[in-house]
């Protein structure tokens, strides 16, 4: 299953508390974490999507955090178990990491769209694995990060601020 093993995000407040954040060592609680659309627990992992067509899911965190004055984080992912929908080549369309100020509920919709087309104020780090030619993809496997500021963001080249295909394979489970 396509999930996110660990994460941590670290916030500075800049105020006179220092410091805010979350840190996920695993999932085996998902306390203050809202799983929309397919996103489900399996054991101590998130599964974002099963694999089968037209599916999307998402995991933001309950409580809003100041990321105004900058933060860090680090998570790893795992992209498996990634079906087929013959004559296609196998599995579709990524993961993506989204900083947004809209909804603690959002998900655009799926497949080409990656999950955050729509999602207005936010930026978004997508780990792209399907070459959608009508998007201006650069190819199949591909890291870009994309906002177009307070509208609704899409994952088209023309709402890139950078890409590469620099990168190792993400579909290799």
């Amino acid at each position: 299953p396509a999930g996110v093993d660990a994460a941590t995000i670290n916030t500075q407040s800049g105020e006179a508390v220092a410091s805010s954040g979350f840190v996920y060592p695993d999932f085996a609680s998902v306390a203050n974490l809202n799983l929309v659309g397919d996103a489900i627990q399996v054991e101590n992992l998130l599964r974002l999507t099963p694999p089968v067509e037209w599916k999307g899911g998402a995991v933001w965190h309950a409580d809003k955090q100041n990321v105004q004055t900058g933060f860090e984080t680090s998570f790893d992912f795992k992209i498996s178990d990634l079906g087929s929908r013959p004559p296609y080549e196998i599995g579709a369309d990524g993961i993506v990491f989204v900083i947004q100020n809209q909804s603690a509920s959002g998900l655009g919709p799926e497949g080409g769209d990656i999950g955050y087309t729509n999602i207005t104020n936010s930026l978004a780090i997508e780990f792209d694995t399907w070459f959608n030619n009508e998007l201006g993809d650069p190819n199949n496997n591909h890291i870009s990060i994309q906002t177009r500021g307070a509208l609704a963001n899409r994952p088209d080249l023309s709402a890139s601020l950078g890409w590469t295909v620099d990168v190792p394979d993400f579909s290799d489970g």
